[in-house]
């Protein structure tokens, strides 16, 4: 039995056997680990290119093969449509389409003023910490509470919101 290190291990390299034992004092039995997985390699390395567009093109011509295939029985893969971009005139609920892309629009803008208002923060304790000026540290903290507490607070009030309406329109709209 050989001692190695686990890199050596794990890759069973240089044709040690492939038992190492463990560093602890729990255990004085020695561990053995699996052999490596071995995938089968089709592609030629001399032309490994070519091959492989070949066998990614055979592969797209059996998944449409399958997909254009269509089963009755019960039970039996069903082709899935593929959503397409949503319209006013496609939706029966448009405005609350309209709204709810306004709100996910209005998250993600708020979202990235939290970020700065986090790396604002950063800054001005780094110039505090290096030139003992307090002064973007005042300003970052006058601002804290008239403009990023809300800001937070919008952030969480919009995504709670949002996945109460995705849980409701989820759940609630089955009922009908």
């Amino acid at each position: 039995m050989t001692t190695m290190s686990l890199n050596t291990a794990f890759t069973g390299r240089a044709g040690v056997s492939r038992v190492f034992t463990p560093f602890n004092n729990f255990s004085s039995r020695p561990v053995r680990l699996p052999k490596p997985l071995k995938l089968p390699v089709k592609a030629n390395p001399d032309n490994g290119v070519d091959d492989l567009d070949r066998q990614l093109k055979e592969d797209m011509e059996r998944y449409k093969q399958r997909q254009s295939t269509v089963q009755t029985t019960p039970g039996r893969f069903q082709p899935v449509s593929i959503p397409t971009a949503r319209t006013a005139a496609d939706n029966a609920d448009a405005p609350n389409f309209a709204l709810k892309e306004a709100i996910d629009k209005f998250l993600i803008a708020d979202f990235f003023f939290v970020v700065f208002a986090l790396v604002s923060l950063g800054v001005s304790l780094a110039v505090n910490l290096a030139f003992e000026s307090s002064a973007l540290l005042d300003f970052w903290l006058v601002c804290w509470q008239w403009v990023f507490q809300p800001a937070i607070g919008l952030l969480m009030l919009g995504s709670i919101g949002s996945g109460v309406a995705a849980w409701a329109k989820d759940n609630l709209g089955k009922n009908k």
